[in-house]
């Protein structure tokens, strides 16, 4: 087998990898960088013209983030493998965004189970990271075998399913590593539960209304805040995509807009959005739970806002940034872009970072790859491919380039 690197090798994002045998070739992921995904013409992977050197026969796409996907719109006529709630996840980011993503020849798998793709067999283990149904994947040709850690980390709520890993692997002759947080000097071990008594306490705090802000397919992140907001005695207001999301992963024990104290509260995109295309009958599951912007505005410190940039116009126009208080729960450099800065300086809006990240430690990864014991180590996803150095066995490839396994 071959490896190549089409992009993911120097930079955060953008994973697309191709394993190749003879006239034969399967893609791990089909992305876009990180750096170029909010771009209005992001450079995507060309598969039309990788189709006249090499048979392409499937694409496996690890998770519905953006940084894995974003190049699927320049798919046509190639099967491309997904969880069946990723696939879920990704027709309603195209019902509410439009995206642009190719899902006519996707077929789902479940964990574990094993595809038969020419002459490589590939097997998704379901893993942990900060989206819902993130896997990472093995394949082999019989002779040789590479294992793809996609994103992963050892701290959400489903850690103990990458962990399993230990036990469940084969041998691994190559592993493609994420290394998103190699060049990270902190090390301070903290799990998605640990930052819910600090979310209650800042919520408690806060006379208006509470908003946290967070990525609507972060689920575990979403259980956080809505265990945190009724430990806190509050009800959760949140937006239409959102709940479409929880309604489309189909999960019976996550909170969804049929639970007694989650609301919909609407946004005026999103009612404009409903009007135009007449999504009406989305609309009717959570009817019972609706709430309107004058129950909140004679209330607001009975709830916590599941914050999204779509909410300001509503907030402003009916004062409800005044004596509110933001958590932020995503990565700071995307609060370094978000449009809240304006708000919190506007309105004095008292805020904290709140956050774990969605990606492996660095010492987290040197004890899962002490585990696994490849024979090569190839690092993926990282703007620091460098600072693999430190490990044993590490082959260092650009974007581009051709390893041999």
């Amino acid at each position: 087998m071959e490896i190549k690197i089409l992009k993911g090798a120097e930079e955060i994002g953008g994973n697309c990898i191709q394993i190749s045998l003879g006239d034969q070739s399967i893609f791990l992921d089909a992305g876009i960088p990180l750096s170029e995904i909010e771009n209005s013409n992001p450079e995507l992977i060309d598969f039309e013209s990788i189709k006249k050197d090499t048979n392409i026969l499937a694409i496996f796409l690890s998770h519905a983030h953006a940084d894995h996907y974003g190049s699927l719109k320049n798919v046509s006529n190639i099967p491309i493998y997904m969880g069946e709630p990723s696939l879920n996840i990704l027709k309603t980011v195209q019902l509410f965004y439009d995206k642009g993503i190719n899902l006519e020849n996707v077929k789902t798998f479940k964990d574990k189970e094993e595809i038969k793709c020419g002459p490589f067999t590939v097997i998704p283990y379901l893993i942990d990271h900060s989206v819902y149904d993130a896997h990472a994947f093995y394949i082999t040709d019989g002779n040789k075998s590479i294992f793809y850690t996609a994103d992963i980390r050892f701290t959400g709520r489903k850690r103990y399913m990458t962990k399993n890993l230990y036990k469940e692997l084969p041998k691994i002759d190559v592993l493609l590593a994420e290394g998103t947080n190699i060049a990270s000097s902190d090390d301070k071990r903290m799990n998605e539960e640990d930052l819910i008594p600090e979310m209650v306490d800042f919520i408690k705090g806060t006379e208006g209304l509470s908003l946290i802000a967070f990525s609507s397919i972060n689920i575990d992140r979403l259980v956080t805040a809505y265990k945190a907001a009724l430990k806190a005695g509050r009800e959760i207001l949140t937006d239409l995509y959102t709940l479409e999301i929880l309604r489309n992963i189909n999960n019976e024990n996550i909170p969804n807009g049929t639970w007694d104290k989650v609301h919909l509260f609407l946004n005026y995109s999103q009612k404009s959005k409903v009007k135009k295309d007449k999504l009406f009958d989305i609309l009717e599951p959570y009817r019972k739970h609706r709430i309107y912007h004058d129950d909140v505005k004679g209330n607001p410190q009975k709830y916590v806002l599941f914050y999204k940039g779509s909410y300001q116009s509503i907030l402003e126009e009916n004062h409800l940034f005044d004596k509110s208080s933001l958590i932020y729960s995503m990565w700071r450099g995307y609060f370094e872009k978000d449009k809240i800065q304006k708000s919190i300086k506007t309105y004095n809006i008292p805020y904290k970072f709140i956050h774990i990240s969605g990606h492996t430690s660095k010492k987290d990864l040197e004890e899962f790859i002490n585990h696994i014991n490849p024979e090569v180590i190839i690092p993926v996803h990282t703007a620091n491919p460098e600072e693999f150095e430190s490990f044993e066995k590490v082959k260092i490839l650009k974007n581009g380039e051709v390893m041999e396994v």
